[in-house]
């Protein structure tokens, strides 16, 4: 884990803020304790979710795999315009 990853993981709970963390597979696979401090970072919210997308890398998961980072933002938005705590 690099130094920036290893500050954030320091921060802790943000109660039930709605949280979704994105994971990109080939980094997850690549990378040792990338998935595990991933999923560390679920447990921060009460309101969260994890999704892994497949096929992308750290660097990739922005533009190549736009649709599905554009899909959970708007589950987040729906959510919070319909009044729904949890997604």
């Amino acid at each position: 884990m690099n130094n920036n990853a290893k500050s954030v993981s320091t921060l802790g709970p943000i109660g039930d803020i709605p949280l979704i963390i994105l994971t990109a597979e080939k980094t997850a696979k690549k990378v040792k304790g990338w998935r595990d401090s991933q999923e560390q970072l679920k447990k921060w919210s009460s309101n969260s979710k994890h999704q892994m997308i497949n096929n992308a890398t750290h660097g990739t998961i922005c533009y190549k795999y736009a649709d599905s980072v554009v899909d959970e933002i708007m589950e987040i938005m729906t959510a919070n315009a319909l009044n729904i705590s949890k997604f």
